[in-house]
C-alpha cells in the first residue's frame, strides 16, 4: 500500500512540474505598433489587434476595453502581456492579452 501511494505521489509531482511551461511569448516590454480590427467579430472574437511579429503576424485579443481606441483600422502603439486564459467562445484566432500604455500611433 505504501509503495502504491509513493508511486502515485511521484506521478502527481511529475505531472505538476511538466505543466509549468512558460508562455511562448512572455511579455513585450517595448512598444509595438498594430492595427485594431473587427474582422473576426462574426466568428465570435471581440476586437483584436493585429501586429507584425518578425515574418509572422501576431493577433492579440485584448481582455479589457480599448475605449476610444476601439476603431476598426486605427493604428495604435502599445505594450502587451499575454495571458493564460481561454479564448472567448467561438474565437479561434489570436491570444488573450493585457494591453498596456495604448496610444494612437500617428
Amino acid at each position: 500500500m505504501k509503495r502504491i501511494l509513493t508511486i502515485m505521489i511521484l506521478a502527481l509531482l511529475a505531472v505538476a512540474c511538466k505543466n509549468s511551461k512558460a508562455v511562448s511569448e512572455t511579455s513585450n516590454e517595448e512598444q509595438i505598433i498594430g492595427t485594431v480590427s473587427h474582422k473576426y467579430r462574426a466568428g465570435g472574437c471581440p476586437t483584436v489587434i493585429i501586429a507584425p511579429n518578425g515574418g509572422d503576424t501576431l493577433t492579440l485579443i485584448p481582455t479589457q476595453s480599448l475605449g476610444k481606441f476601439d476603431i476598426d483600422g486605427l493604428e495604435v502603439r502599445f505594450t502587451y502581456h499575454p495571458l493564460r486564459r481561454p479564448n472567448p467562445e467561438g474565437c479561434v484566432v489570436g491570444i488573450p492579452a493585457s494591453i498596456v500604455g495604448i496610444a494612437k500611433a500617428k
